[in-house]
Parts: C-alpha cells; sequence; structure tokens
C-alpha cells in the first residue's frame, strides 16, 4: 500500500495526510493544492477561541434570533424597535449568571450546562417585548415552567413552590433548603 500525500500546516507545525486539510472552494491559479493551507484541528482551534473569546455575544445573538424567529418578527426588529442590544444583553446575562435565577433562587453557576441554563424571558407577552422593561434572566426550568404565565399567575406559582419546598424540607429534617 503506498503512502498517501502528506501535507505541512505552518500554524502548527504538523505533517499530516491531505485529508486533515479543507478542499478549497475557489481554484486559484498560483495555488500548487487544491486544500487550505491550515488543517482541519487548527482551524476549530481558532474557530473554538474566537467564540470562547465573545460567548456571551454569541449566545446573545443566538437567544435575539429565536425570539424574533418565535414572534415573527424579521431579523434585526428585536434591536431596532424594542433596544435588544447584543453588548448590554450579554453584560446583563454575565451579571444575573454571578447570581442566582431569580425565579427559583439557584446559583446559575451551579447548574450543570454552563451558559444553556440560562434564558431570557419575555415577562409579559400581552405588552411588547421591550427589553428596558418586558424582559428577565431566568434559569430554562423556570422559563419552561412559566412558559405562558401571566406575571401574577408566575408569582403566584414561585410563592406556591417555595411554600411547597418549605413543607418538604420541614416534613424531613435532613433536607435543606435549596436556597
Amino acid at each position: 500500500m503506498a503512502l498517501r500525500p502528506r501535507k505541512y500546516c505552518p500554524r502548527c507545525g504538523g505533517t499530516y495526510p491531505e485529508s486533515f486539510f479543507r478542499l478549497t472552494r475557489v481554484a486559484h491559479a498560483c495555488a500548487t493544492s487544491d486544500r487550505r493551507p491550515i488543517c482541519k484541528l487548527c482551524e476549530q482551534t481558532a474557530r473554538d477561541e474566537k467564540k470562547a473569546a465573545h460567548r456571551w455575544v454569541h449566545k446573545m445573538r443566538g437567544t435575539r434570533a429565536r425570539h424574533e424567529h418565535k414572534l415573527g418578527y424579521p431579523a434585526g426588529t428585536l434591536e431596532k424597535l424594542y433596544g435588544w442590544d447584543l453588548v448590554q444583553m450579554a453584560e446583563d446575562a454575565q451579571r444575573a449568571y454571578a447570581h442566582k435565577c431569580p425565579g427559583c433562587r439557584k446559583a446559575f453557576s451551579g447548574m450543570v450546562h454552563g451558559l444553556g441554563d440560562i434564558s431570557l424571558d419575555i415577562c409579559d407577552r400581552a405588552r411588547a417585548p421591550f427589553y428596558l422593561n418586558n424582559v428577565g434572566w431566568l434559569c430554562v426550568t423556570c422559563n419552561r415552567a412559566k412558559s405562558q404565565m401571566t406575571p401574577d399567575d408566575w408569582a403566584e406559582f414561585c410563592i406556591g413552590r417555595d411554600i411547597w419546598i418549605r413543607q418538604q424540607v420541614i416534613g424531613s429534617p435532613q433536607k435543606k433548603l435549596p436556597f
């Protein structure tokens, strides 16, 4: 069996089979290969590092796009009409993540899915989704539980849940309050 052609990656300094390198989309007249110069793993590492450096903004971009889709708005509507600025959203989400979910009062940092545990809730769906006064950061569990509840129904649910939790703890001295 003949050795397959190998290629050098200038970023990591490794020499790998050509399958480690992506095919180029456009053939250039001066190109010596139909493969990109950087190996796939170095490309992926660069993308991961870029995403990690701006992970909150990246999450907010997805959050805003999902809300626009769910509300039936064209892209950009929430930012232009309702103040959903990515940088402000990222700062607010980071600040909220450093504390506790206002719904269940559990620390976001103690939840198992990292950034996937914090979500943006539109508090009152009967009102316009202004970022300034009609959204709030909740854990995904609370946001699902709230679903389409009105703010009053949600408050009543949270109070009832707190009473239920206290009754469970009082009935079992080994248990501690989760908040």
